[in-house]
């Protein structure tokens, strides 16, 4: 049987309401607010029906002590008063009902919503603080992989120097002094070496994107994509490739991970060429709160069953024979794309072609994203 808390010091009002109850929930009645606050330090209530007006309390005083408690309820007042209901409501109440208005049906109806109200508010709390906990452990253990990648980088790079170095020493002064096999042998560490080295420089342009993060500010997007195309000048002149672009926007972003983000996907379009010149287009359209960004190319496209998976870490689709890189490259895009609260994927038609789609917000806010 549910329990109800009657708070009401008019006696007539009292009696009215235990008429209506009849039994059908066991009623606790007080009649004044002290008598009801100390009501509550006992077994707990499923609902409380608070008089608006006291001898020793406003009702609206009370609601504090229902809400902590995360109790059901339903304020009572002698006339109705749109503005006392709306004030009632702001504060917590999920029900107001006039005392002269009552029937038992009216009652009962409000007391199971307004404990179905709580109970769901309750659920919905829970589920948000054990949101909220989660989204810190993996924001923690987030910041510890990037510095346990960083660490890791960084580390490395001393003893692949000397590896480095050692391996050029042997190349100048003792070449000759090998055989076939041995040179051959040399040659492998070299390379070996060299795409160690390449791995080690990426995992680190991919930590820094958390750890070294600049304030956004207003950029032109177009300016990025000259900036861009100058940097891959030697590229683009290798390949004759052709870049073209729509009239891009202006928007607030970090301007190294745009210019990281653009030259990625231009990178690899001239990259994963066909036989054919590389023909790369980027535009933009308005998209909800933002833009949503393009870079299409007439490359060699990517089969259906790995669009899902290109943008993970060192993931490869093809051997270094065919492609250098070490597939660290769209994972870098879409960190630096989430960084900016936005989202990336791509369409492909294997032998046609690719498009890399992403949003970007229009306004952010310069408070929060921001390098910690």
């Amino acid at each position: 049987m549910k329990r109800l808390l009657l708070i009401e010091d008019d006696e007539v009002d009292r009696e009215t309401i235990c008429r209506l109850v009849d039994g059908r929930y066991e009623l606790v009645e007080t009649a004044t607010g002290a008598e009801g606050l100390a009501a509550l330090e006992g077994p707990r209530f499923d609902c409380v029906l608070v008089d608006f007006r006291l001898p020793d309390y406003e009702g609206l005083d009370l609601l504090p002590a229902l809400a902590e408690r995360e109790l059901a309820a339903i304020m009572l007042t002698g006339h109705g008063n749109e503005a006392i209901a709306v004030e009632a409501m702001k504060r917590g109440v999920q029900d107001y009902l006039v005392k002269g208005q009552l029937t038992w049906e009216m009652l009962e109806r409000a007391i199971d919503n307004a404990i179905e109200k709580v109970a769901l508010t309750s659920t919905i709390r829970r589920q948000q603080k054990q949101l909220q906990l989660h989204a810190e452990q993996l924001e923690r253990r987030n910041e510890e992989l990037q510095q346990f990648a960083y660490s890791v980088s960084h580390d490395l790079q001393e003893p692949l120097r000397s590896i480095g170095g050692f391996a050029s020493l042997l190349t100048s002064d003792y070449q000759q002094s090998l055989d076939d096999r041995g040179r051959d042998f040399l040659q492998i560490i070299n390379h070996c070496a060299g795409q160690l080295q390449q791995m080690i420089d990426d995992l680190l342009e991919y930590s820094r994107i958390q750890t070294e993060a600049k304030r956004f500010r207003p950029i032109d997007v177009n300016g990025v994509l000259v900036d861009v195309k100058n940097n891959l000048f030697k590229r683009i002149s290798e390949n004759k490739a052709v870049i073209t672009s729509d009239p891009l926007p202006t928007l607030e972003a970090d301007p190294s991970q745009m210019r990281q983000l653009f030259q990625n996907l231009i990178g690899n379009a001239i990259k994963f060429r066909r036989e054919e010149r590389p023909q790369v287009h980027v535009s933009a359209e308005p998209w909800e709160n933002g833009w949503l960004f393009s870079v299409s190319d007439n490359g060699i496209g990517i089969e259906p069953r790995f669009l899902a998976r290109v943008f993970e870490v060192f993931r490869r689709l093809h051997t270094r024979a065919e492609f250098d890189g070490t597939g660290i490259g769209l994972s870098v895009c879409r960190r630096v794309v989430e960084r900016h609260q936005g989202k990336i994927w791509v369409e492909s038609t294997p032998g046609k072609g690719s498009v890399f789609y992403f949003t970007l917000p229009n306004d952010q806010s310069l408070e929060e994203l921001v390098a910690d």
